[in-house]
């Protein structure tokens, strides 16, 4: 096998190197298509189905069920796939507390849904619940490995057999890119009342006990060293606030924190706009 092309997240999107490949499995043809358009997209290279991969870190495998993304070093793992219907995203829809649960709080829900932006997207999870309690959200992922399985969640729950879900997802669009430079974009756009930080922070527990989404997702893209620029950026352009998702025991960002609304493992510390900065 050739060496394994070394992706740099450094060249895509600031982020750590990783080795990742692509690869269509099962002999699907159009598993194939998409993953060789997967491999020319982010770019990483293409990895025939029985090749060695001991030289690559991660995998997105392309097959009839979508695209999802492996772990090489724990292979008894099953993969990360993006589902809005199942598991624990549709749990959550399906049991939600409503626009009074703690982040529809922190949001500041009140009437209508609002323009939010989640600056930091990942599996998009907290942003569907966003889009179920009716806001309209733009995500933003800068890291093009985990937005390829994201787009596919999205896709996928686009034409989902649930009418709810499909309309859930239509107020859910995806933008790959620095969060820093893409909301200067949507500051032209459409500016949201909302922006939405959830920066990747060191775990404060044993590897063992991280959740399996949150490892793999670490281990592509870090941590984010950034997360005070990215704050400054969203205070640019948030119509009202930003919010930003921390560790319960985690120290702010910044200290001039005005509201924080506190669950059991987690809080949320709201921030002002400030459209002068």
């Amino acid at each position: 096998m050739p060496t394994a092309a070394r992706f740099s997240m450094a060249d895509q999107s600031g982020i750590q190197s990783s080795r990742v490949g692509v690869s269509a499995t099962g002999g699907d043809e159009a598993a194939r298509a998409k993953a060789q358009q997967l491999a020319q997209n982010i770019p990483v290279p293409l990895v025939d189905e029985g090749e060695d991969v001991s030289g690559y870190d991660f995998l997105l495998v392309v097959d009839s069920d979508g695209v999802s993304l492996r772990d090489l070093s724990t292979p008894d793992v099953r993969p990360v796939r993006v589902d809005f219907a199942g598991g624990a995203t549709g749990y959550r829809r399906l049991s939600g507390g409503g626009r009074r649960q703690l982040i529809g709080r922190a949001l500041g829900l009140q009437g209508g849904g609002l323009h939010i932006v989640d600056a930091t997207a990942g599996l998009g999870r907290d942003a569907f619940l966003m889009a179920c309690l009716g806001c309209q959200v733009t995500m933003i992922e800068r890291n093009p490995v985990i937005g390829a399985i994201l787009q596919d969640g999205l896709m996928r729950g686009a034409v989902d057999d649930d009418a709810t879900l499909r309309e859930i997802v239509s107020r859910m669009s995806l933008v790959v890119g620095d969060a820093r430079e893409k909301l200067k974009d949507i500051l032209e756009s459409d500016q949201p009342e909302v922006v939405y930080v959830d920066p990747m922070h060191p775990p404060r527990q044993k590897s063992a006990a991280v959740k399996k989404e949150l490892r793999i997702c670490r281990g592509i893209v870090g941590d984010d060293a950034d997360a005070f620029e990215l704050l400054a950026a969203a205070r640019r352009v948030a119509l009202k606030r930003v919010v930003v998702k921390r560790a319960k025991l985690a120290e702010p960002i910044s200290p001039d924190v005005s509201t924080t609304y506190m669950g059991r493992s987690i809080r949320y510390d709201v921030y002002m706009a400030n459209l002068n900065t």
